[in-house]
């Protein structure tokens, strides 16, 4: 038993993490003043970037929100990019996928 929780607590604990992250980088961008939805196409892409652009020629604190939330945003989807693939190397040795490398 304790050797099924030493190996799958780390895989518990980042499975757990993922949301919590996640909802945190929903409410930081929820924080923006985008009045219109997810952008669906480039038309709508190209709004979002005129909106934020007038915002953040309103002051400093405004282009340091700004500027804060995309780092923010970069930095996780960063961070998860590596964890994702890790655990799909794992789960394929499993299954006995050949690896490529």
């Amino acid at each position: 038993m304790f050797n099924f929780l030493q190996v799958h607590t780390p895989v518990l604990f980042v499975l757990m993490l993922f949301p919590l992250s996640a909802a945190l980088i929903v409410f930081c961008i929820s924080t923006l003043p985008i009045t219109m939805s997810w952008p669906r196409n480039l038309t709508d892409l190209a709004e979002v970037g005129r909106e934020l652009q007038g915002y953040t020629q309103s002051g400093p604190a405004a282009m340091a929100h700004v500027l804060a939330v995309i780092s923010i945003t970069a930095v996780w989807k960063h961070a998860w990019s590596i964890p994702g693939s890790v655990i799909w190397v794992r789960s394929s040795s499993l299954l006995g996928v050949a690896r490529a490398y």
